[in-house]
């Protein structure tokens, strides 16, 4: 069984984005994995980076959730084809030197490219919807796959890093949302 940390990056918790999470957390749950479900923005700290400034006790809490993680599952909207605010700024802050990578890589030709990666043995599901066409999504989202993906996840250790995309989340009707909602259950009870 896994240890899971499901972070919801949607401010609204009425959101269909939000259902996803909670049922990916419920059928973790109801499958034996310990399942932890958090709302990104319900966290306290200052969104700013700024240099100096101290992690508060949310941050610290959340660092130790994802040091005892097996899987971690990021479920956002996508807008402007990019993260929420607030997923971004709790990047910024949480993903820090000494906690997510150390300098300098421990192989040599490595060095000048990339840091040593201390979250290393973690998986990432990232789960976006969003309101554009399949193919306009694919095409449009690349940023999203590698500033995600590659510049964040890999970047501190995690893989395999796996995306789910739902498109066209506003005009979906009652039958597609109970199918997406019916896949998510399905990855949650995997731990995929």
């Amino acid at each position: 069984m896994k240890n899971i940390l499901i972070l919801s990056a949607n401010p609204n918790a009425n959101s269909f984005n939000h259902s996803l999470a909670t049922a990916y957390a419920d059928s973790a749950k109801a499958a034996g994995h310990e399942a932890k479900l958090i709302r990104t923005t319900d966290l306290n700290y200052q969104y700013d980076l700024v240099p100096g400034l101290e992690l508060e006790p949310d941050l610290l809490k959340l660092q130790d959730q994802i040091h005892d993680a097996d899987h971690v599952v990021v479920v956002m909207p996508v807008w402007w084809y990019g993260p929420p605010a607030n997923l971004k700024a709790l990047f910024d802050r949480l993903l820090t030197p000494g906690f997510a990578y150390k300098y300098p890589h421990p192989w040599k030709p490595l060095r000048p490219f990339l840091p040593r990666r201390l979250l290393k043995g973690r998986s990432v599901r990232i789960i976006t919807t969003q309101d554009s066409y399949r193919p306009v999504a694919w095409a449009m989202a690349m940023p999203i796959g590698w500033s995600m993906r590659i510049a964040t996840f890999w970047y501190v250790g995690f893989w395999p890093v796996r995306h789910t995309r739902f498109t066209r989340v506003r005009f979906a009707d009652e039958d597609k949302r109970s199918k997406w909602m019916s896949k998510v259950a399905r990855l949650g009870s995997k731990a995929k």
